[in-house]
């Protein structure tokens, strides 16, 4: 007996969180025309900023920079926006 389930177009399969993982598929953010990842993280989170550049890398661009600021969060953003700054949105609280 495996483990593994096939994942299901589009990302997550409801297994493990491995790397099958993908959040590519974008909804459109309340009515002004950005489309964004259907999760996104905060600064709050609190995760090492290369956390945040693999979830850029599978699929999040939403990110929410709230009253709660980590140094990880922007050290990644630096690292991103050069390079993704067309793709990223960034919610300033």
């Amino acid at each position: 007996m495996t483990d593994s389930v096939a994942p299901r177009e589009g990302g997550y399969n409801g297994a493990s969180m491995g790397t099958d993982v993908s959040f590519d598929e974008k909804v459109p953010l309340g009515r002004t025309g950005l489309m964004v990842s259907r999760i996104g993280l905060g600064s709050s989170f609190g995760a090492p900023a290369k956390s945040y550049e693999e979830a850029f890398e599978r699929g999040v661009n939403y990110f929410y920079w709230g009253s709660v600021r980590r140094q990880q969060m922007g050290d990644a953003l630096r690292q991103l926006a050069p390079r993704h700054r067309d793709e990223l949105v960034v919610v300033v609280q």
